[in-house]
């Protein structure tokens, strides 16, 4: 967008991520416990006061808070608590991936690219994602029953995909797998209320649509840092109905943004490579994919996009 002079984002390995999160909470004074799994939410009087946490060994204890937040990602505790958190009937996708070595790049120009790969199924594509140390994460996303009616085995299957793009199964032609297949199906939900008395979601707790564009740690730091505006909103202003309730119409309409570009990429899929190169539209569709979709400009302009693609 105007004045952003950085026209990339980031691809990150998880459990690296994950631990320096964790680290920099603990150095900021967080008491952080590991191997504890919430195992309830405890309310007083309809408002949520605490939760009941576990380790293995049994130890379970109950813990006090002024707010809980809902970190527990796909798990989605708490709406699955409330019963809440449903289906997305819209994509019913399977998602089969791995970590590779000795995958070929694209020509230079393209160093430090993330690649997409059309392989001329409905709802399906595949990626190539440059790591550290010169690993790949590739991987393939298709329809469960386009799956389902082959017979073959994940890794069968996988190997099948490939070779549908003469571009992705050149790549693949010398690579080797490092990591065991992980295989990801029925995986897209949303839910209904993000935000109520003494209580907020954030991350994969909020929703989770096909990661095409692998927005799951933007979304989760910049829900966030909106959860944290909103606490301190509700701390400051003594009406916390009316900063959660901000919080749910902000995060809603970001998600519904995210929702809405991977629906384009279904419906037009190679064509959003134009959009991206488009000079009106294109700071647009980086800024949401840099983790602005709840900017309230950019959301205007990528629905915009959205209604009336550009013919040229």
């Amino acid at each position: 967008m105007e004045g952003n002079p950085q026209n990339f984002t980031y691809h990150v390995e998880r459990d690296a991520m994950d631990a320096m999160l964790i680290r920099h909470a603990h150095d900021h004074g967080a008491k952080v416990l590991q191997g504890v799994k919430v195992t309830d939410v405890l309310y007083e009087d309809d408002r949520a006061v605490g939760v009941r946490a576990k380790v293995a060994d049994g130890w379970e204890r109950d813990l006090s808070a002024r707010v809980i937040v809902d970190a527990s990602g796909r798990r989605a505790m708490m709406a699955s608590r409330m019963k809440s958190k449903k289906k997305d009937l819209s994509f019913n996708q399977v998602c089969i991936y791995s970590w590779f070595q000795n995958v070929r790049r694209p020509p230079e120009r393209l160093a430090g690219y993330g690649l997409f790969y059309f392989i001329g199924l409905n709802q399906a594509w595949g990626w190539q994602f440059p790591l550290r140390e010169g690993k790949e994460s590739v991987g393939v996303v298709v329809d469960r029953e386009d799956f389902q009616k082959t017979g073959q085995s994940y890794e069968e299957f996988f190997d099948t995909l490939v070779g549908r793009s003469r571009n992705m199964r050149y790549a693949m032609e010398p690579a080797e797998r490092i990591r065991p297949y992980w295989v990801e199906g029925d995986y897209s939900y949303k839910v209904d209320r993000y935000a109520g008395p003494g209580w907020l979601m954030i991350g994969d707790a909020v929703r989770f649509v096909d990661p095409i564009f692998s927005s799951g740690v933007d979304v989760a730091l910049f829900t966030a840092l909106h959860a944290y505006d909103a606490i301190i909103e509700s701390w400051t202003s003594g009406n916390e109905g009316r900063a959660f309730d901000a919080f749910q119409d902000r995060i809603s309409t970001g998600v519904d943004v995210w929702y809405d570009t991977i629906s384009m990429f279904y419906r037009l899929q190679n064509l959003l490579t134009r959009f991206v190169t488009h000079k009106k539209w294109r700071p647009y569709i980086i800024g949401a994919l840099q983790g602005n979709p709840y900017i309230p400009e950019n959301v205007a302009r990528t629905r915009e996009l959205l209604a009336a693609p550009p013919r040229r």
